[in-house]
C-alpha cells in the first residue's frame, strides 16, 4: 500500500530536504518526491521489489495469500489461541497493534504487573520511530504528517503500521513509552543494546519546542534489555508475557544464498525453551519476515509453531 503526503511548495523550494525527512520518518519505505502544482507530493511505497530480488518465490507465495507486492505492510490475521491473542503478519510492526489491543482491553493495566517481552530473532538494535509525544504516554503524532496514533485505539496504530511509520526495529518503542518493561531477546551473540534505558519524550533537535520519542541509555532505567542465546532456559516470574517470533530465526534466506552453514533451529526447541512461560503468555505475534525468511517456508513454520505452542496456552 502506497502512502502519499502533500506539502505546500511554500515550505521549501527544493525536494531534497523533504525526501531526506521522509526517509527518516519511513525507514522501511521507498520515497519519491514530485511537483504537483502548488504542492510537493511525497510518496512512500513498501520496498517489496527489494525483497523479491532476494526471494524468487515471494511473488507466488504472496499471491496465495491474495496479497500484492504493495500490500506487504498491510497483511495480517488475528484471532485467539487458547487464552492468548495470536497475530500473524508479514511486517513485524503489527505486533504493536496486538499489544495495543491488550492495553485497550485492560489486559495490561497501568500500574499493575510489568509485562515481559520475549523477542525471538529479528533486529537487535532497538530504534525509535519519528513520533511527537504529548503528556499522555500512550498518544503520539506523526512527525511529518500530523496523523495521531493512540495505543488505546488499535485502529490508529494499524493505520500507522500500514503507512510504514513503524519499522521492524522501531515498533516496540512506543509500547515501552506507554508501558515501561523488560525485554528478553533470544538472539545470536553480538546484539548491541543498552542493558538499562528509558523511552521518553525529548526536545527535537530541529525544534526544541517539539518533544519527540527518544531512547535514552541509562536514564531512569525503567526498561531493561537482556540478550539470551538459543536453548538457554527461561523461568516464569508470573507476569504477562508478550512473545514475538520472527520466522527468520528458523531459516535465513541470506545465509542460504551465501553458501554459509544455516543454523539448525527447530520450532520444537523454541517451544521447549519458552514452555515455562506458557501459562503467562498473553499474546503471540509472528512475523513472516519477507526477504529474510524464505517465503516458501512461512506456512509450514507458522503452522508448526501454532500447533506446538497452542496446547500450552
Amino acid at each position: 500500500m502506497a502512502y502519499t503526503i502533500e506539502i505546500a511548495r511554500a515550505v521549501t523550494d527544493h525536494p531534497e530536504p523533504l525526501a531526506a525527512l521522509a526517509r527518516h520518518c519511513y525507514s522501511d519505505m521507498a520515497v519519491s518526491v514530485e511537483e504537483a502544482g502548488s504542492v510537493w507530493r511525497v510518496r512512500m511505497t513498501p520496498v517489496a521489489p527489494i525483497a523479491v530480488a532476494y526471494d524468487r518465490d515471494l511473488r507466488a507465495v504472496l499471491g496465495e495469500l491474495s496479497v500484492g507486492l504493495n500490500g506487504i505492510m498491510g497483511w495480517h490475521r488475528i484471532d485467539r489461541a487458547g487464552r492468548a491473542l495470536w497475530l500473524e503478519s508479514l511486517a513485524s510492526a503489527w505486533a504493536l497493534v496486538a499489544w495495543s489491543r491488550l492495553l485497550a482491553d485492560g489486559a495490561l493495566e497501568e500500574g499493575g504487573t510489568r509485562p515481559l517481552i520475549v523477542q525471538v530473532g529479528g533486529r537487535g538494535s532497538l530504534k525509535v520511530p519519528p513520533l511527537v509525544c504529548g503528556a499522555n504516554p500512550r498518544s503520539f503524532v506523526g512527525l511529518m504528517d500530523d496523523e495521531p496514533m493512540d495505543l488505546g485505539r488499535p485502529d490508529t496504530v494499524a493505520t500507522a503500521v500500514e503507512r510504514g511509520l513503524l519499522g521492524g526495529s522501531s515498533f516496540m518503542a512506543p509500547f515501552l513509552r506507554a508501558c515501561p518493561t523488560d525485554v528478553v531477546h533470544i538472539a545470536d551473540p553480538g546484539q548491541e543494546q543498552p542493558s538499562r534505558f528509558t523511552v521518553s519524550a525529548t526536545p527535537w533537535s530541529a525544534d526544541p519546542t517539539v518533544s519527540c520519542l527518544a531512547l535514552v541509555p541509562g536514564g531512569d532505567g525503567s526498561c531493561s534489555y537482556r540478550p539470551l542465546p538459543d536453548a538457554s532456559p527461561l523461568t516464569s516470574d508470573h507476569r504477562p508475557v508478550l512473545l514475538h517470533v520472527d520466522l527468520s530465526w528458523f531459516d535465513r534466506l541470506a545465509e542460504r544464498q551465501s553458501g554459509h552453514a544455516v543454523p539448525i533451529r527447530s520450532v520444537a526447541d523454541l517451544v521447549e525453551q519458552v514452555a515455562p512461560l506458557a501459562g503467562m503468555i498473553a499474546c503471540v505475534t509472528v512475523s513472516y519476515a519477507p526477504g529474510l525468511c524464505p517465503s516458501r517456508r512461512w506456512r509450514a513454520l507458522a503452522g508448526e509453531l501454532r500447533d506446538t505452542l497452542e496446547p500450552l496456552l
